[in-house]
């Protein structure tokens, strides 16, 4: 336990703002094995009860609550470092620290990212690259883009994380159908529009500290348009050193523009005919595949590195690696259909598979599920591995086979591996360059 004394006493202890859903238990399990004393600030106790030393009681959607709540405990308690997993809670986490004197981020920073038209805009000013954008207030507004816009355009609300509500359309009547259910869903005018970028998706795990990039490594996503849902993930990248050497560049010079100092960061970006193009900057764990590939990958433990992060313990420089232990490939589990998840069948030879490193559902039995346009919903997710990319291919060809989920309705059980078949045959590919890697048409 590293941050237990010779004693076994806890030493070090964490603050985390709000503990997410019971699907984030391995973090807790990492925070409790590192020793650590664990506070913390939710609006009840949990399913984290096992592992927190200390509640904080508040609701952290109410600022001012939260942080008077915290006021009153700091009176009697100590605490180390700040942490949060959870993106709607990223700009609390970043004024404690600020207001307190912790290492993270600023609460500018933070609210910069999470809007994605001041980040944007942000880009923009900074000369860094960004795809061109317009944020409309009102219907009328859209025979501007119309005009001034090449289609196919993406559209998207100013604020969220995990792709939800973000969309491709092809032409003026989508726009305007898919613009009125975003102002419905969300109340209000302000909708962001953008040029679609065509290319490779990646995502950039990094840790830096004190300005400096201790670790980045890079995995490429498997995007399902038009509602961008995430179909898998590499570990890692497929890229070639050139590209994936461009991409790190690009991250650090956004990073060093916006002032993240102090942070775990999930970047997302796209690899254009152009170059790099940043998507998104989040100041916490990616979700999901993230962390398990990317300690299996190259040994390095995000959450372990966040941490570190927040108490102030120094991390060694590992910066951008493309060489691994092994490569990891995932497929995502989504629902066909809207309904109620009635069953899965997963055959019972998978575990003892050796390239099968993880499956896991986030849906129980009989919860009620959302297929896009109508929601976002992973059923769950499975990961295997090999020696390299096509080996570890071939073998989640196998893996799928072995599951299978059903959604009340459809009276038939689903292959996964039928619908990835039937998705990718339809998909129509994109080079990206003479030189460009043409993972799209390889990798599912």
């Amino acid at each position: 336990m590293l941050f237990k004394d010779k004693g076994k006493s806890k030493t070090k202890s964490i603050l985390v703002v709000n503990t997410g859903p019971a699907k984030k238990e391995f973090i807790f399990k990492k925070l409790h094995s590192l020793g650590l004393r664990i506070y913390c600030l939710h609006r009840e106790k949990n399913w984290a009860q096992k592992y927190a030393d200390q509640w904080i009681i508040a609701d952290t959607n109410n600022e001012e609550e939260s942080l008077a709540a915290l006021k009153e405990f700091l009176k009697v308690k100590k605490i180390d470092g700040v942490i949060t997993f959870w993106e709607q809670d990223v700009e609390l986490a970043a004024k404690i620290c600020e207001q307190y004197g912790f290492a993270g981020n600023s609460y500018e920073v933070a609210n910069k990212v999470r809007n994605k038209y001041k980040f944007r805009s942000f880009c923009q000013k900074h000369s860094l690259p960004y795809p061109k954008y317009k944020v409309i207030n009102q219907v009328k507004d859209l025979s501007e883009v119309v005009a001034s816009f090449v289609f196919p355009l993406v559209i998207k609300p100013k604020v969220g994380s995990n792709s939800l509500d973000v969309q491709k359309v092809e032409n003026p009547k989508e726009l305007l159908k898919v613009y009125r259910n975003l102002v419905k869903k969300y109340h209000q005018g302000e909708i962001l529009i953008e040029e679609f970028l065509a290319g490779p998706e990646v995502d950039l795990d990094i840790l830096v500290q004190a300005g400096q990039v201790k670790f980045c490594g890079i995995s490429d996503n498997k995007m399902m348009e038009p509602y961008f849902v995430e179909m898998g993930r590499v570990t890692p990248s497929q890229l070639s050193q050139r590209q994936q050497e461009e991409l790190i560049q690009m991250a650090e010079k956004v990073l060093g523009e916006l002032g993240v100092i102090n942070s775990l960061v999930h970047f997302e970006a796209r690899y254009t005919s152009k170059g790099p193009v940043p998507i998104e900057v989040n100041l916490r764990l990616g979700g999901d595949e993230v962390y398990p590939s990317t300690k299996k990958a190259w040994n390095v433990d995000l959450i372990e590195g966040a941490v570190r992060i927040a108490l102030g313990l120094e991390l060694p420089v590992k910066k951008f690696k493309t060489i691994t232990n092994k490569c990891l490939v995932s497929y995502d589990f989504l629902a066909q259909r809207s309904g109620k998840f009635s069953a899965v069948k997963i055959n019972s030879k998978l575990k003892s598979q050796l390239f099968y490193e993880k499956i896991q559902f986030l849906k129980n039995i009989g919860d009620q599920v959302l297929a896009p346009p109508q929601g976002w919903d992973y059923l769950g997710w499975v990961m295997v591995s090999g020696k390299d990319y096509q080996e570890a291919r071939q073998n989640l060809d196998q893996a799928v086979g072995m599951v299978r989920c059903q959604i009340r309705g459809n009276n038939r059980f689903s292959s996964g591996l039928r619908k990835l078949k039937k998705i990718l045959k339809s998909e129509i590919f994109t080079k990206i360059g003479k030189n460009a890697y043409s993972y799209l048409t390889r990798m599912f």
